[in-house]
């Protein structure tokens, strides 16, 4: 007798095969070992029979014979040149949720023809709880085939799949009892059961067919109907590709709520875009209001005024993936840094790029002027926000924060990027010299040492990271569609969706990276967090940075009366002294920055106390027969006193006032910067009680124009000064020589962020 299989399709794809048993030709050739039937047992007990038959475990059996003969592999390589039984992937997965080897589990399973799990030799009822198969024993050795019974219920032909056993369930009939009629009847009675074996194999294999077709719908999600939930998710850019692998998946497993089918879109939309469509301002062009909203910060839902808590009838907050924000050098200041053994802090970094002298920031070890500081915008990027907040939180104990902090701004302003990619590019650019240092989100750096053949230096300061949490809010206000977020949230912590973050360069919610995380030259290990900011924090630090960066316009109003000849240290007079400082200050100023300079005295042009020497405007364009930074440097160089100037100082700070506001310019900071060394000495000018009048009546708090006060020498008329400050929400500062000067203008900087009487 020999063991046949016959190969038909079989669900998911894979070859399943019917095995039954044939009896052996006429010729007298002699059975199989595998054919013999099993021997009494060695104790002289009956062999068991119907349910009291012990199962037969065959898992770890070899394979029978190849029906076209050949060599027998061990179970799981099968014959030379056939599919083997066992499918290519384990019927449980080769990692759990968690990415750590899975259990296998203690029983191989496979689904029956009604989508209920059978183990090997073993099966599940549709009612009941797992029930033992047990192999069919006749009532005595020799049972002819014609009159073989059983006492256990009739049992159906087992079907393989590779996960079960082969033939389970089926009696070998007797090799040796032919039965009456001797060999002839034999024959005829094999060619019956062959077409019969023949029929029941083709009846089968239609039954698998057609109810393999259902059984994804029994033992998977149920069907649904009706309109479907199209949900609409609008995610980050960068970790679009993955949010939209975890929503294919979700479509293909037919969720539904209310017997209605939950589908999800994806759409990668950029996160200020949203916040503003959100938060009722013009929409971006292209961005529609999303159901699900994926930015990269929970900083945009403050700033959208969405809520960060669970939305009616929606999930619970959660964390699609997480990014550090890190520092990224070029490898050569890196090593540097290393051999100089300088302190890897944030404190360390920040110092030294805002220190106002060209040598080293402290104990820094890194020269201000040898390395650029770049950040992301922060008016568009949750990184550059996160920086901005970062910095202002670490300098809040530092009685010189302030001044640190506008030093900072104003040096990095001119070296902001919109886009991680333009950030990243700098990596490669030298500029004058200085080593590029950036601040960026990880999974940025490790995109970009993935595509790059000189990867960037990734330094995780001591204090900690802040992180871009990428978060799953609700957005929608209707509760169904709340609802179906639910089932699209529980799809986001699942192994494949960490998997699938992971696989971009980002690291899941906890912190844990990919496997080929160090090859970007990241560390794996999980950096040391620093406090979440509060949403006040946030709210303070942007608007101080929204002051801060605005682009200067400033009128610049200096004293050439007779009293500016007075000398001071140095062997120079104050005219001369304030106009170096004025040249040195001019040259730290960008090209964008709009300046204008006027000079006064009494009747310093015609019957007019002042004098309009260059008139306000960006420096980098044309003024005369050069820029207007060249002009204002040739008039400062040239500037000298009049020996019998008085001090027309109200007339000429109404006029520039006045200038000034006729011209304004939105987005930028515009002020007056007043600088005189003594008091109103112009009979036929106006008072100080009429300029405060004037000026309070043509006040525009939709045009502010705050006056800026340098006053220069012990004869200053001080509390004048403060007076006209006071009027225009500016400031006053007293300089006793040049040296403050230099202080004093860096603190009309930091005027910005504060009123006047924090300032003074």
């Amino acid at each position: 007798m020999r063991g046949n299989r016959r190969k038909r399709p079989g669900r998911g794809g894979m070859s399943e095969y019917v095995t039954f048993e044939e009896s052996t030709s006429a010729d007298g050739e002699a059975p199989r070992d595998g054919d013999t039937p099993p021997a009494p047992p060695a104790d002289g007990s009956e062999a068991a029979s119907g349910d009291d038959a012990p199962p037969r475990d065959r898992r770890n059996e070899p394979y029978d014979e190849a029906p076209t003969g050949g060599p027998r592999g061990p179970r799981g390589e099968g014959p030379a040149g056939w599919l083997p039984y066992a499918p290519a992937t384990p019927p449980y997965p080769a990692e759990d949720d968690d990415g750590g080897p899975a259990e296998a589990p203690s029983e191989v399973t496979r689904p029956d023809l009604f989508g209920h799990d059978t183990a090997a030799g073993g099966e599940r009822s549709a009612t009941g709880p797992r029930q033992t198969i047990r192999p069919r024993e006749t009532t005595g050795p020799h049972t002819t085939a014609g009159s073989r019974e059983s006492t256990g219920p009739r049992e159906r032909p087992a079907v393989s799949a590779g996960l079960g056993t082969a033939g389970a369930g089926i009696r070998p009939p007797d090799p040796w009892d032919l039965g009456p009629g001797g060999m002839e009847h034999e024959r005829a009675a094999r060619r019956r059961r062959i077409r019969a074996l023949t029929g029941l194999v083709a009846g089968v294999t239609v039954v698998v067919l057609l109810v393999g077709v259902a059984v994804y719908a029994l033992s998977g999600k149920p069907e649904c109907g009706g309109s479907p939930i199209a949900l609409n998710v609008a995610a980050a850019p960068e970790v679009a590709p993955a949010i939209v692998e975890i929503t294919r998946t979700f479509n293909k497993e037919h969720h539904s709520i209310d017997g209605r089918c939950v589908q999800a879109g994806v759409q990668a939309a950029d996160p200020a875009g949203v916040a503003r469509t959100l938060s009722g301002a013009v929409p971006a062009p292209g961005t529609a209001r999303p159901d699900v909203w994926i930015p990269d910060s929970s900083i945009w839902l403050a700033m959208a005024h969405v809520s960060s808590g669970a939305a009616e009838g929606g999930p619970a907050p959660l964390s699609v993936a997480r990014t550090p924000v890190v520092v990224a050098t070029t490898r050569s200041l890196a090593t540097a840094m290393a051999a100089q053994k300088v302190p890897l802090s944030w404190d360390t970094l920040l110092r030294s790029v805002a220190s106002p002298s060209s040598g080293t920031g402290g104990k820094a070890g890194i020269s201000a002027k040898s390395v650029r500081l770049q950040i992301l915008d922060p008016a568009s990027q949750a990184a550059g926000i996160g920086t901005v907040v970062m910095t202002r939180v670490l300098l809040q104990r530092d009685p010189n924060a302030l001044s640190v902090f506008g030093r900072l701004v104003q040096d990095v302003r001119k070296n902001v990027s919109p886009t991680t990619q333009a950030l990243l590019a700098g990596m490669a650019r030298n500029q004058d010299g200085r080593a590029p240092v950036l601040i960026a989100p990880e999974q940025a750096v490790w995109k970009y040492n993935h595509a790059t053949t000189a990867p960037a230096a990734v330094l995780y300061p001591r204090e900690g990271v802040l992180s871009l949490d990428y978060p799953f809010a609700v957005t929608t206000g209707d509760r169904t569609r709340a609802g179906a977020t639910t089932l699209l949230a529980q799809a986001m912590n699942t192994g494949q969706a960490r998997a699938a973050v992971q696989a971009l360069g980002f690291r899941t919610p906890d912190g844990r990276p990919g496997r080929d995380f160090a090859a970007g030259g990241l560390n794996t290990q999980v950096p040391r967090a620093l406090p979440t900011p509060s949403a006040d924090d946030v709210t303070q630090a942007m608007q101080v940075w929204s002051k801060l960066s605005l682009t200067a316009r400033a009128l610049c109003v200096l004293d050439v009366s007779g009293s500016m000849a007075e000398p001071v240290r140095g062997g120079v007079s104050r005219l001369q002294a304030t106009a170096k400082i004025g040249t040195s200050a001019l040259a730290t100023l960008p090209d964008d920055t709009d300046v204008g300079l006027w000079t006064f005295s009494t009747r310093l042009d015609g019957s007019r106390d002042y004098r309009v020497d260059v008139p306000i405007g960006p420096l980098s364009t044309r003024s005369g027969s050069g820029t207007r930074r060249q002009a204002i440097n040739h008039v400062l160089g040239r500037i000298r006193p009049k020996p019998d100037g008085d001090t027309g100082l109200y007339d000429t700070v109404l006029a520039a006032v006045r200038s000034l506001r006729t011209t304004y310019k939105q987005g930028y900071y515009n002020n007056v910067l007043l600088l005189t060394d003594g008091r109103n000495d112009d009979p036929s000018g106006i008072s100080l009680k009429e300029l405060r009048r004037t000026l309070a009546k043509e006040n525009d708090p939709d045009k502010p124009v705050p006056v800026l006060a340098i006053g220069f020498g012990p004869s200053v008329d001080m509390r004048t000064m403060q007076s006209i400050a006071e009027e225009t929400n500016g400031a006053a500062y007293h300089a006793m020589d040049s040296s403050d000067v230099q202080r004093i203008l860096q603190e009309i900087i930091d005027q910005r962020i504060c009123s006047t009487r924090k300032c003074r």
